[in-house]
């Protein structure tokens, strides 16, 4: 190795120390000022590793829930092969644009700080932002060559798979968020929380807020129902068990009373039970004077 790159190469190292200091200072409030931040710890670490061997980026202690990892592949490699990193899926027939050599991906998860960075107006997060970003890494050793590239896949499409989500309180649809942070809402999200995007950025899923609510409470009436009709259904069967106890008392009294006063009773199974029951009787029918006197002068 030369002196002069030498020197080169620890200029870029004492830069680039000096820019994490700077922008840790103001990266809890502008997601640009993160990007630069792990941007420059990417190219900090980048002499100590070789391509295709990714590494993870240690972020100060007030974004340590932030997840960052990089990795230096060789333009014919991104072409041929591909890669995967973190939840990002990239299918070989990639190219960069422009054109480069060598190129540094940079994959990053915000976690529970999402929200801290990101919004879509009149919807809800229901995934972390994550992004994939990709840098030119053919000549790191030249100061001021860092510049961020495109991916453009030419066959099939670049796959994220979200973190599983319990329960959706509506729609689920794929978010990107642009470079000045504005939020694009695009189709529904697939099968296993995944997205197909066509380029690099920052990605998370969100819900709308008025489905997500009107969900919510549709759910809650439905419960409330069944329950005030189980409720209901109780009450009418005890009320109807009682008048059957009390009708069934009274007859019986009744049938008792009237055994007591005289009479004779004779006994019925009903359901399993004796019980007594009054006999059926006939009046014997009585021959009138008149009409047997008319048949004998007949």
């Amino acid at each position: 190795m030369t002196s002069a790159h030498f020197l080169s190469s620890s200029s870029l190292s004492l830069l680039l120390f000096f820019t994490l200091i700077t922008t840790s200072l103001h990266a809890t409030s502008n997601f640009s000022s993160l990007d630069k931040l792990i941007q420059s710890l990417a190219f900090l670490h980048l002499p100590h590793h070789h391509s295709n061997q990714p590494y993870h980026l240690h972020l100060p202690s007030n974004l340590s829930s932030i997840t960052a990892i990089a990795l230096r592949l060789r333009g014919a490699d991104l072409w041929l092969r591909g890669t995967n990193l973190g939840y990002f899926r990239l299918p070989p027939g990639i190219v960069t644009s422009p054109h480069v050599r060598r190129t540094v991906l940079v994959f990053y998860d915000l976690g529970n700080l999402s929200s801290s960075f990101f919004s879509v107006p009149g919807h809800v997060l229901v995934a972390p932002v994550i992004a994939c970003l990709a840098y030119d890494a053919s000549n790191v050793s030249l100061l001021g060559s860092i510049r961020e590239v495109s991916l453009r896949p030419t066959r099939d499409p670049i796959a994220i798979v979200f973190p599983s989500v319990d329960e959706l309180s509506g729609p689920a649809r794929c978010v990107r968020f642009g470079s000045r942070g504005l939020a694009r809402v695009g189709g529904a999200v697939g099968e296993g929380m995944r997205c197909e995007v066509r380029g690099t950025g920052r990605f998370s899923v969100a819900v709308g807020e008025g489905e997500s609510k009107g969900k919510g409470k549709g759910k809650g009436r439905i419960w409330w129902v069944w329950v005030w009709m189980g409720i209901v259904c109780w009450l009418v069967g005890m009320v109807g068990l009682g008048v059957g106890r009390v009708r069934r008392k009274r007859r019986m009294e009744e049938m008792e009373r009237r055994g007591e006063e005289g009479e004779v009773l004779d006994s019925v199974w009903v359901g399993g039970s004796k019980l007594p029951a009054a006999p059926a009787t006939r009046t014997t029918p009585a021959i009138e004077n008149d009409s047997v006197t008319s048949a004998s002068a007949l």
